[in-house]
């Protein structure tokens, strides 16, 4: 319980200012980072089936091919209840000459939004180290299809003009199960601080952002005729300071309905507040419940140096 012990000094007047919880905080919208979608179940399962591959030749008097689909996969997401709070003597609400103990509400909205971001960064952190539901990470050059080959969306190129474009091409090289290419739109680059500048100057050049920045920039490093088709590809960027490697970057697509980086939100995180009437203490607490993970590997690519 806070009591007027733990913060002794807000007992006192005179004091010019009491730092508490003032930063603005770094907040990535998840809509850029997952396909988020609402649950009302206990658990949410996602199936996937294979329809039919291409027609074949039929010669005259003879039947057409009559394919089965195919069953390949379900995978399982199991809403995790997260939750803080916190209790403080009534006598350390009346006391507090700055009113910082009642704001206390305002940092425990804040540690909830913070373990949002924490828990969105974890299914980024380990796109190229956990296995999912094809026994592959999120970002591998082998994932299993099943017309019988494999889909590769995991570079190991460092963020420059080359590797973008890469990361890029390979978008044009998804196919379905059924062995079709399919049309994705890549929406996101999504880096950590440290690749900020990085990206800023591959997105916004005016000409093709080869220059080397170790040396000495010269006309001919520069480019200043080539166009620079990166900033043509519509790309937005997300900076996510929660990335902890630095060098890693992803970009992300639009695949629609099938949009398989997926973030449940069983219950959003909400605040209750209550009297205990045995000690005359004032209670908050906020929980939220939710599940995160990958059912397609199809929205991204991801590049570990």
């Amino acid at each position: 319980m806070i009591q007027r012990s733990t913060h002794p000094a807000l007992l006192r007047s005179g004091i010019r200012k009491v730092f508490f919880s003032g930063y603005k905080d770094s907040i990535t919208d998840l809509k850029k980072l997952y396909n988020v979608q609402d649950s009302s179940k206990a658990y949410e399962i996602d199936y996937r089936m294979a329809a039919f591959g291409s027609a074949k030749i039929v010669n005259e008097g003879a039947n057409v091919d009559m394919q089965d689909s195919t069953d390949l996969y379900e995978n399982q997401y199991n809403h995790i209840k997260y939750g803080l709070g916190f209790k403080v003597s009534d006598e350390a609400v009346n006391d507090d000459q700055y009113g910082k103990v009642m704001s206390m509400t305002r940092a425990l909205s804040r540690s909830m939004r913070g373990t949002i971001q924490i828990l969105a960064a974890t299914v980024y952190a380990n796109a190229f180290t956990t296995a999912g539901f094809d026994g592959k990470v999120l970002c591998a050059d082998d994932h299993p299809i099943a017309d019988g080959s494999t889909g590769d969306n995991k570079i190991t190129a460092a963020l420059d003009a080359l590797g973008l474009e890469q990361a890029l091409e390979l978008f044009h090289r998804f196919k379905s199960d059924e062995g079709f290419y399919i049309d994705v739109d890549p929406q996101y680059l999504i880096v950590p601080p440290e690749l900020k500048f990085t990206a800023v100057r591959l997105l916004k050049s005016m000409g093709y952002p080869t220059i080397d920045l170790a040396s000495a920039p010269t006309a001919s490093a520069l480019g200043p005729n080539d166009t620079n088709v990166l900033g043509d590809q519509g790309l937005k960027l997300v900076v996510f300071p929660y990335l902890t490697d630095e060098d890693d970057w992803f970009v992300r697509a639009n695949t629609g309905e099938d949009d398989g980086i997926l973030w449940f939100w069983r219950e959003e995180p909400d605040m209750i507040d209550w009297r205990d009437n045995d000690s005359r203490a004032q209670c908050y607490n906020s929980v939220m419940r939710l599940s995160k993970g990958f059912s397609d590997w199809r929205g991204i690519v991801g590049s570990s140096v």
